[in-house]
């Protein structure tokens, strides 16, 4: 069995990834070593979000509009974010329509089992496995609070996810509109290089006569959900809002 961190899968780096995925199908060795992806062959998709058709030309479109140099995991996410297609299709009687619910899910777990079969690390597995479970959420971003779309930034397989989306809308649809809301959300957060920190922690909750407990964390979640929303921007504010919290507390009870 080939090992996912050898030279036997550098078929799939760009830019003859497209080219890789054809040589396996048209030698007859992708149903031997990937007949996960195999499946995608026979795998229709409704023509309203998907024009290129089935899910295999949706994902050799994408290989073959991957950046070069990629990044490690960027074909085996876009190999296999759509894994969960073939065993979740579904065809509305009434419309025609071809839905895939949960394949999400479905696809994270097909994912894991793929990845851990062809000896990937750990750590990879679980990277690609985020991506793939997550893959879906970006349709979604228009309508979602801020604080939301900031807590997606802030996962460590982020620029994986971000990636993976644009090349799923450039194979299919087309259309960048949440990718570039996505960008822009980024730079807003003028990230450091250690992430966004925490405006205060549990010891200074303590400091200001709060008792370590449930309310704690429920408490210091609130403040994490402003600050992403902006509502509280420095330690300054987040210190001065717990004590107008807390003063608040004290004079219900």
């Amino acid at each position: 069995m080939p090992n996912g961190s050898g030279t036997s899968w550098k078929l799939f780096a760009p830019p003859h990834a497209a080219v890789g995925l054809e040589w396996l199908r048209q030698t007859g060795l992708l149903v031997e070593v990937l007949p996960e992806v195999a499946a995608f062959e026979t795998c229709e998709q409704s023509p309203e979000y998907h024009p290129e058709g089935t899910v295999y030309e949706h994902v050799r479109r994408m290989l073959a509009l991957m950046p070069c140099p990629a990044p490690e995991l960027l074909p085996w996410a876009v190999l296999l974010h759509d894994v969960g297609k073939p065993g979740t299709a579904e065809r509305d009687a009434a419309s025609g329509s071809i839905h895939f619910y949960g394949h999400d899910r479905l696809g994270a777990e097909l994912t894991e089992a793929v990845m851990t079969r062809l000896r990937f690390s750990r750590q990879q597995v679980e990277d690609t496995v985020a991506a793939v479970r997550h893959h879906m959420q970006f349709k979604d971003v228009a309508q979602m609070r801020r604080s939301t779309r900031r807590r997606m930034i802030l996962r460590p397989t982020f620029a994986l996810e971000l990636e993976l989306h644009r090349l799923d809308c450039l194979g299919s649809h087309g259309s960048l509109e949440s990718y570039e809301l996505m960008r822009r959300e980024v730079e807003a957060m003028q990230l450091p290089p250690t992430g966004l920190p925490s405006l205060v922690n549990g010891r200074d909750l303590i400091a200001l006569g709060l008792k370590p407990g449930p309310a704690m964390g429920t408490l210091l979640a609130e403040i994490r959900e402003r600050q992403l929303q902006e509502e509280l921007r420095t330690r300054d504010d987040a210190l001065a809002w717990v004590k107008d919290r807390l003063g608040a507390d004290q004079g219900q009870s």
